[in-house]
């Protein structure tokens, strides 16, 4: 916000940048006084992980699906999310991202089949999500888990 040498605001603004409205020519100069203040951006995020059953059979498939949240205020850029699957369990086909209106996914797909990792960098508005669906297979060897 900038005042006068009255203390009167005479421009004021938010985000990357705002436009000074001088006062009008006068006879006499004008002190104009501008304060800026930068803030640290915040988000919130949360990233819930589920698979929609409490079983698992040795040598067969599911398909897990991570929900990563930004409850804000701020946008979140380049947020990067990884997950690593456990001992016995690989993709059986690429990994799947998709965003809500606003937001996106650095990559829509990814991930070998036999891999075991899944990383994707997300760009996420307040109150935007992106669903990562992830499946996998089990090894027939339940000694491997």
């Amino acid at each position: 916000q900038c005042t006068d040498q009255n203390n009167t605001v005479v421009s004021s603004g938010s985000g990357g940048s705002f436009t000074l409205q001088a006062p009008a020519m006068t006879a006499t100069a004008v002190t104009l006084v501008c304060r800026i203040t930068n803030r640290t951006r915040q988000a919130e995020l949360s990233i819930t992980k589920s698979d929609g059953s409490g079983t698992y059979t040795p040598g067969g498939t599911a398909t897990y699906t991570l929900l990563v949240r930004n409850d804000g205020p701020d946008p979140v850029t380049n947020a990067v999310v990884a997950d690593s699957l456990p001992n016995g369990i690989t993709l059986r086909a690429a990994w799947t991202c998709s965003a809500s209106t606003g937001s996106t996914c650095a990559a829509a797909s990814g991930g070998a089949v036999g891999g075991n990792a899944v990383s994707v960098g997300v760009n996420l508005i307040n109150g935007g999500q992106a669903t990562i669906s992830v499946p996998v297979s089990f090894s027939s060897n339940p000694g491997a888990y």
